[in-house]
């Protein structure tokens, strides 16, 4: 009894060493005289105040610090006052608050990572200038804010330290700040303006990816680096200037871009932008999301145009290469550039028609062209390079011809109002997140030479009611067909030997699953819906219900049904109405018309068959 008593005892010790103790309704931690607030077991509501000192076990100690996360999620707290001891406030600190406003008090050297993360209802914040740096995702997705004085003392301002604070219309960089992290204000559509001090040297990768509110830019002479889509998608731009004296960069001719001097590539375009001959390459992203640009020219000296230079530009409407280009062309008026030696268009827009000379649309050819409704392929086309046509939202309609061999990934990605797809026979490969969000298509064939339907591949075509997987196919990706919750029926051949993780996850309308596999594996029957197994009837090959039943994952299912293979075929239209007298459910009742699924005929001759109707 005494060895029992002892180990209570300890444990009791064990758990209030553990505990944080609380101080009139405030948590801490202790460490020689300082005390940092911490979270607690209940969630701060309502207006609290962090005194300068705490007195805890006839000791006191002085509050220097919020810890990391110490009111993360408290939505109920309206207010908070931080004493004059604080120097810093930790790892997301106030992430997911409800405040409304904070005053940082002069004290605090440091805001640290995501202090501040998603406060939607902050609108007002003083940043004091005590404060050298802003960490990273500090004020991420305040879209409540609309104001922000960054003090002199700041030297850095981290990587999405604003992004997505979408209601800041203005703030001031001072002289103090050397670096803009990578998407410091991206998606800060409201921002209206923004000076960019002499003292910045480096501007990070989409550091104002975005901003369609702003107009006009200016790049001090002292910036030596601009991150890749540094000022993408900021629509509203139809001034660009880089100050004289700059060695890096310039703006020449006052074509209203940013050109980079030693390898005359244009960097960032805009509207109003007009590429200078002595440009000899375009950059990735230069004039992606511009908009309200409606027309660009190529000039002969241009060399090299990166993918995704042009994309989303919606307004686009023409695109012409000057003559004399050696490396690209816009043969017969065709609104597009073409890469001549290859014959790969590479930028099209709304208005393209593409010449039967082309042999393959490159990758992101026709990227973000929301415009584009409909377009022909000609049969000279071999190949449909990856995201080729992604997030085209307008496209309705496309014939992919014979000649095309391979569909690039995310070719048709979010291509929602897709409603149908042939693909043909020629067609081997579909790459990953081929037709991922193309919520709109509600059939689709995958020819016979197709041998594995890859990652993604159809994840999110919710309008999907069907689908026959060709007996060619041997494996299904992870989550090919993820979220296609319209899918009533799906038909599985013997030659798939791998269905994927995730595979039908999300396909909760299925109510009949053919398998023609006979001899299943756990490594094609675990990847259904939860609700499959339950609501569904899996129609199994006669002869390997027990089977189906002892195998891990297909086991699953309760309704099982066998079927004979060699009794069902596929019956047109015409020979239905040709030689059908009378159609009946599996169990045998008198049915009007054939319904989805597994149905038995009678045929004019007075024999029956066993059919699967779509």
């Amino acid at each position: 009894m005494k060895r029992l008593l002892t180990l209570s005892t300890l444990l009791l010790l064990s758990i209030m060493t553990f505990a944080k103790p609380e101080v009139d309704g405030i948590y801490y931690e202790f460490f020689e005289t300082e005390a940092t607030v911490v979270s607690g077991t209940n969630k701060y509501t309502g207006d609290v105040t962090i005194p300068a000192s705490v007195s805890y076990g006839g000791e006191t100690y002085s509050v220097t610090s919020i810890g990391g996360r110490a009111f993360l999620g408290c939505s109920g707290l309206t207010s908070i006052t931080i004493p004059n001891s604080v120097t810093s406030i930790g790892y997301q600190a106030f992430s997911y608050c409800g405040l409304t406003s904070i005053t940082i008090p002069n004290s605090v050297t440091s805001i640290g990572e995501a202090a501040f993360y998603y406060c939607p209802r902050l609108t007002s914040v003083t940043i004091p200038n005590s404060v050298t740096s802003i960490g990273n995702y500090a004020f991420y997705d305040c879209d409540g804010l609309t104001s922000v004085t960054i003090p002199n003392s700041v030297t850095s301002i981290g990587s999405s330290a604003f992004f997505d604070c979408s209601g800041l219309t203005s703030v001031t960089i001072p002289n103090s700040v050397t670096s803009i992290g990578d998407y410091a204000f991206n998606y800060c559509s409201s921002l209206t303006s923004v000076t960019i001090p002499n003292s910045v040297t480096s501007i990070g990768y989409q550091a104002f990816y975005g901003c369609s509110g702003l107009t006009s830019i200016t790049i001090p002479n002292s910036v030596t680096s601009i991150g890749e889509a540094a000022f993408c998608g900021c629509s509203g731009l139809t001034s660009i200037k880089v100050q004289e004296g700059n060695t890096k960069y310039d703006s020449r001719n006052n074509c209203n871009a940013i050109i980079e001097t030693a390898t005359n590539t244009l960097v960032t375009g805009c509207t109003n932008t007009t590429i200078p001959n002595s440009v000899t390459s375009i950059g990735n992203y230069a004039f992606r999301g511009c908009s309200g640009l409606t027309s660009v020219t190529i000039p002969n000296s241009v060399t090299s145009i990166e993918n995704s230079a042009f994309s989303y530009c919606t307004g686009l409407t023409s695109i012409s290469v000057l003559d004399g280009n050696t490396k690209y062309d816009s043969r017969n008026n065709c609104n597009a550039i073409i890469e001549t030696a290859t014959n790969t268009l590479v930028t099209g827009c709304k208005n393209t028609t593409i010449p039967y000379s082309v042999t393959s649309i490159g990758d992101y050819a026709f990227r973000g062209c929301s415009g584009l409704t409909s377009i022909t392929i000609p049969n000279s086309v071999t190949s449909i390079g990856s995201s080729a046509f992604y997030y085209c939202s307008g496209l309705t309609s496309i014939t992919i011809p014979n000649s095309v061999t391979s569909i690039g990934s995310s070719a048709f990605y979010y291509c929602s109002k897709l409603t149908s797809v042939t693909i043909p026979n020629s067609v081997t490969s579909i790459g990953i997140y081929a037709f991922y969000g193309c919520s709109g298509l509600t059939s689709i064939t995958i020819p016979n030479n197709v041998t594995s339907i890859a990652d993604y591949a159809f994840y999110g075509c919710s309008g999907l009611t069907s689908i026959t997987i060709p007996n060619s196919v041997t494996s299904i990706g992870v989550f090919a067909f993820k979220g296609c919750s319209g899918l009533t029926s799906v038909t599985i051949p013997n030659s798939v030997t791998s269905i994927d993780y995730g595979a039908f996850e999300g396909c909760t309308g299925l109510t009949s699953i053919y398998s023609y596999i006979e001899s299943p594996t756990s490594d094609t029957g675990s990847n259904f819906d939860i609700s499959n197994y339950t609501d569904a009837t899996l129609y199994v090959p006669k002869g390997t219900k027990a089977l189906y039943q002892n195998t891990d994952g297909w086991k699953n299912f309760q309704n099982i049904v066998e079927f004979d293979v060699s009794a069902v075929q596929e019956i047109s239209g015409e020979e239905a109405e040709a030689k059908v007298t009378g159609y009946y459910s599996i169990d045998g009742k008198r049915l009007s018309q054939p319904q989805k699924g597994l149905n038995i005929i009678r045929m004019s001759d007075g024999t029956t068959r066993k059919i699967v109707s779509k």
